[in-house]
C-alpha cells in the first residue's frame, strides 16, 4: 500500500502544480530534457561501464533470485538489458535517448486543458491517499 501512497501524493503534487503553477511544469520539462543526453565521455568509456554493469547486474540477479524481492530483479533485469546494450548496440541508447526526449515533451493540447488535467490528478491522488491510510 505503500507504493499506492506514494503514487497518490505524487498525482495530488502534479495536480497542483497544474492548477497553480503551470509555468513550473514547463520549466522541470526543459530540466528532464536536459538530464537524458548521452554524455560523450560516458560513451567514449562504454566498454569498461558495460562491463562494470553487467557483473552488477549478474550480481544483483544472482544475489535475489532466491527472495521475494521482485522489485530489485526487475532493476538486476533492466541493468543487465542496459549493459548488453552498451556493449553490443551503443546507437540504440542514442535512439532511446531521442525517444526519451520526445516523451517528456508537454504538448500543447495537455497545457490547453491543464485545468482538467489538474483537477483529475488531484482528484484520483487525494482518493489513492484516502484508500491507503485504511490499510496502516
Amino acid at each position: 500500500m505503500i507504493y499506492i501512497l506514494g503514487i497518490g501524493a505524487i498525482s495530488v503534487f502534479f495536480g497542483l502544480l497544474l492548477l497553480l503553477a503551470p509555468n513550473t511544469i514547463l520549466s522541470i520539462e526543459r530540466r528532464a530534457n536536459k538530464i537524458y543526453m548521452t554524455d560523450p565521455t560516458f560513451m567514449q568509456y562504454r566498454v569498461p561501464f558495460g562491463i562494470g554493469l553487467f557483473f552488477a547486474a549478474i550480481f544483483i540477479i544472482y544475489s535475489l533470485i532466491n527472495e521475494s524481492t521482485e522489485y530489485l530483479i526487475i532493476i538486476g533485469v533492466l541493468a543487465l538489458i542496459f549493459s548488453l546494450m552498451l556493449l553490443l548496440t551503443p546507437k540504440a541508447i542514442f535512439s532511446l535517448e531521442r525517444q526519451a526526449n520526445r516523451v517528456y515533451m508537454t504538448d500543447p493540447t495537455f497545457m490547453k486543458y491543464r485545468v482538467p488535467f489538474g483537477m483529475f490528478l488531484l482528484l484520483s491522488g487525494a482518493f489513492m491517499i484516502y484508500s491507503s491510510i485504511g490499510y496502516f
